[in-house]
């Protein structure tokens, strides 16, 4: 008797699976997976949200290498070297090996 219920229960597993493998095949998407363009306002965003970002960013890079432009163009852009005495033996062994 035990052993019938245990058979019973393995091959109604063994069922379900089965179904569950075809209906996946047949439906050409996995069921637990859920559509990216599903998602609303708090996963993807639309192209031209996107746009507007990237658009926004550029602007912001656009103003800064602006900025750096006036700094050299006026000369009061400042440059300090914190370790130039590892820049000097750098570039002294890039001379020695070279030779």
């Amino acid at each position: 008797m035990r052993q019938g219920t245990y058979l019973n229960g393995i091959l109604t597993v063994n069922a379900v699976l089965l179904a569950v493998l075809v209906w996946t095949q047949l439906a050409n998407q996995p069921p637990m997976v859920q559509s990216a363009g599903a998602q609303g306002a708090g996963g993807m965003t639309s192209a031209g949200e996107q746009r507007q970002r990237l658009i926004e960013s550029m602007r912001q890079v656009r103003q800064s290498v602006n900025e750096t432009n006036r700094l050299l163009d006026r000369g009061t852009l400042r440059v300090h070297v914190v370790n130039a005495s590892e820049i000097r033996r750098s570039s002294a062994d890039e001379l020695e090996k070279s030779e």
